[in-house]
């Protein structure tokens, strides 16, 4: 009886003990509630996935968001780059920006066409066609100089089309600083797994209070220059898919008053590669056939793309209701070759196949944001679309097709 008294005391002693301890702790480490605040709070972050200026809070719809911090931070200077950052988000690339299939919530295509659509603010670009390849040539900016970058998970065709059925990626642009003169500059150089040159990136850009308060110019400009890591075996060419990506932005905005302002905008933005990335399989075990790193094109496959977009945007708030009008232009230009050896019955040789295409696209967009929850929309787009597609070089028998469409 005694020793089990004993033990009994002995272990509320030890209880006692550790709570005394665990209390004295507790009251070491108490935040004080300054800073007990500053680490709960979280900042503000304003989406325009619904047409509409919003806290992403507020918005009943799956969105992700990588603001310009977040971009520099990462170096990111493709889609690639910050896939893995947005849940539910796949890019398959093709080894040169733009040359990729998008994915959303594993939704991807199934055929030429695409299932992710590609805005810049309010304007689509890209193609939603079969004959324009869009489901893996997409729209891919070089990040700089972008507030943010918005992924919209689909089904969004309410608002955003039928392409839009795997979700909608937008490209947010950055309004100028009406008060403030700032500027920045930025150099990297960096080296590629299984590449024997260096790349380098630079970028600059500046903001300029015109009138301040009222009117101010902001330019930026950026510039990449990636190095190759395949090699061919056939020709002996090294690195044979290095790539360059340059960006160019001017945003001029002029705010009249509190209820009035017009953004005017130009982005130009130029992707060309020397190669594809592509890796010679064997068609039966489709294990790398020379090398984890080799093809055996016959010819060079040069992949160039450029694209070209202007806006003016108009806010106007009639005290009923706040009027949005986006008028925009965008022209994408691309081309691709691409070269295969076939084997057949009397008829061997090389192939050898240019894609070209050509898309213009003019939309005139206009919203009313009438109290909470009320928006009216209204959209009127005209695409013209210029696809040469697939001429073939077959030993000497040499065909095109050329395909003019208009939507």
């Amino acid at each position: 009886m005694s020793m089990i008294c004993k033990r009994t005391r002995l272990g509320h002693a030890i209880l006692l003990a550790l709570a005394v301890s665990a209390a004295a702790h507790a009251q070491d480490v108490t935040p004080t509630p300054d800073a007990a605040d500053s680490s709960a709070t979280l900042g503000t972050i304003i989406v325009t996935a619904e047409k509409r200026s919003e806290d992403i809070q507020n918005v009943p719809i799956s969105i992700s968001v990588i603001d310009e911090s977040t971009l520099e931070n990462l170096h990111a200077t493709q889609l690639s780059d910050y896939a893995g950052y947005l849940p539910g988000f796949t890019v398959v690339s093709g080894g040169a920006p733009g040359q990729a299939s998008l994915g959303v919530r594993g939704i991807t295509p199934l055929s030429a066409g695409s299932t992710v659509a590609t805005y810049i603010d309010e304007t689509p670009l890209g193609t939603s066609s079969n004959y324009g390849g869009g489901s893996n040539n997409v729209l891919d900016l070089l990040p700089y100089d972008f507030q943010s970058i918005e992924l919209l998970r689909g089904p969004q065709g309410t608002l955003y089309g039928a392409v839009a059925l795997g979700g909608v990626l937008r490209y947010v642009t950055k309004p100028p600083d009406l008060d403030r003169f700032s500027w920045r500059f930025g150099a990297d150089a960096f080296t590629t797994e299984g590449g024997s040159d260096a790349g380098f990136g630079g970028r600059f850009g500046v903001n300029a209070p015109i009138i301040p308060g009222q009117l101010a110019l902001s330019a930026s400009v950026s510039r990449q220059d990636s190095p190759g890591y395949t090699d061919n075996v056939r020709t002996g060419k090294k690195d044979q898919d290095a790539y360059s990506q340059q960006a160019a932005h001017v945003t001029l905005l002029w705010k009249a008053n509190d209820d009035f302002s017009i953004k005017l905008q130009a982005i130009q933005s130029k992707n060309d590669a020397d190669s594809n990335s592509s890796t010679a399989l064997d068609p039966i075990s489709l294990k790398p056939t020379y090398g984890a790193l080799e093809n055996d094109n016959f010819i060079p496959e040069p992949y160039k793309k450029d694209t070209d977009y202007l806006n003016a945007t108009v806010n106007w708030n009639l005290g009923f209701a706040d009027f949005v009008s986006s008028t925009s232009y965008a022209e994408v230009e691309q081309h691709n070759t691409r070269s295969k050896y076939f084997d057949l019955v009397n008829c061997r040789g090389p192939v050898v196949a240019n894609a070209d295409f050509i898309a213009k696209h003019c939309q005139q967009a206009a919203k009313a944001v009438c109290g909470v929850g009320v928006v009216i929309h209204y959209q009127n787009a005209r695409l013209a679309r210029c696809c040469a597609g697939l001429p073939l070089l077959f030993l000497l028998h040499s065909g095109r097709v050329h395909e003019r469409l208009y939507d």
